[in-house]
């Protein structure tokens, strides 16, 4: 079972590949069209329904299945500390909400935050996170590694933005660290919460700001490379604890499709 969970990982890591290489490619087709048209919002959303279609037909669910039961205090006290580096991390959205929902663009730029959102949380935390933990199942933190190797891919993804999206290298290369960040805050809570779904809800409502909270400007390195760093750390620290399973009783194990159980479970 160890050696076909792996192979089907590897399968389901081709796949999403695959999916990467053919967006990535559209993004380069459309080099210089900044997306503000109805017709271009349409054409993304229905490349992305086609995209969850193949998702489901072969994932078959959004859930990561776990076994155990998170005690209550610490769901909470997780849920809390998510939750408040979400504020902190992402607080230069509030100045821009209003500007956002009076602009005529509104109904394109909720499109494009929508659709962006459910493609990269699928792509990046659904196959990709899916894949390398099939793939990792056999070593002793797969959900981590998963979570480090998925989030640094999402920030690699955005690198686009610099080859055909017009960006200043420097400002692009904050935009990756922010989207490392961002990635592995939204895999905590893909994890915490065993789907997917929430994560599509935050990506969403972070990406309703199209030039996003650093591309307003560039922040001084020391600082940007501070302020990420923790909170890139925080989060490893944070799935890495959970995956250990200090807060159960026993350690827990990724089984087959994703799922956790006891060492000593049948």
């Amino acid at each position: 079972m160890g050696r076909s969970r792996i192979n089907k990982g590897f399968k389901q890591l081709f796949v999403a590949f695959l999916s990467f290489s053919i967006f990535w490619i559209s993004a380069a087709l459309r080099a210089g069209n900044v997306m503000l048209t109805i017709q271009l919002a349409i054409i993304q959303c229905v490349m992305v329904i086609i995209f969850l279609v193949m998702y489901y037909l072969i994932f078959k669910t959004t859930k990561l299945k776990i076994r155990q039961k998170i005690e209550l205090r610490w769901a909470v006290t997780l849920s809390a500390l998510l939750i408040l580096f979400i504020f902190v991390a992402f607080n230069g959205i509030y100045t821009h909400i209003h500007i956002v929902i009076n602009s005529a663009n509104f109904l394109v730029i909720l499109l494009i935050a929508v659709s962006s959102a459910l493609l990269e949380e699928f792509l990046f935390r659904g196959m990709f996170f899916q894949a390398i933990l099939n793939i990792l199942s056999k070593s002793n933190l797969p959900l981590t590694y998963s979570g480090i190797i998925s989030s640094l891919l999402f920030g690699f993804w955005h690198l686009s933005n610099f080859f055909w999206g017009g960006q200043p290298l420097e400002g692009t290369l904050q935009q990756v660290i922010f989207a490392i960040a961002m990635g592995l805050i939204l895999v905590a809570v893909r994890i915490i919460s065993k789907d997917i779904w929430l994560s599509v809800l935050i990506h969403s409502w972070i990406d309703l700001v199209p030039s996003g909270p650093i591309m307003s400007k560039v922040a001084p390195w020391g600082s940007a490379l501070l302020i990420y760093g923790i909170i890139i750390t925080f989060l490893i620290f944070i799935i890495f604890i959970y995956e250990q399973g200090l807060f159960f009783k026993k350690k827990l194990l990724v089984s087959n499709k994703g799922s956790m159980e006891h060492p000593n479970e049948k």
